[in-house]
């Protein structure tokens, strides 16, 4: 921790970047440590938090998910199985009504079935 006391606007502007992952400018790989740092890694830099907590939430979906597809009920479901029931039919309403192609449609069910 620096040894530099911080006014509260220069301590939430810090903790509110990302945890930037990318080509530095003196040619090796690794983490910003300053907005500048980030934006000198340019484009293909990498959001380290952002893409772990997008791989966390999409590893939770699909646990949720095959849990219940392997113990799905025909009669009575469940309340963790109608809210997966509930999930796909809004991706699939939105996605009707939203595509003016209906080869969008198709598709999109084709990866909800599938």
């Amino acid at each position: 921790m620096s040894s530099e006391a911080q006014t509260s606007a220069e301590y939430i502007h810090h903790h509110l970047q990302n945890l930037t992952y990318g080509h530095t400018a003196n040619g090796s790989w690794g983490v910003a440590h300053s907005a500048e740092e980030a934006k000198e890694m340019g484009f293909w830099a990498l959001n380290l938090d952002t893409f772990i907590m997008s791989f966390l939430l999409g590893a939770i979906f699909l646990i949720i998910f095959r849990r219940v597809a392997k113990n799905i009920v025909a009669g009575t479901p469940g309340s963790l199985q109608n809210f997966c029931e509930w999930a796909i039919e809004f991706v699939d309403n939105s996605v009707r009504v939203h595509s003016s192609s209906p080869y969008l449609y198709q598709d999109s069910y084709c990866c909800l079935v599938s």
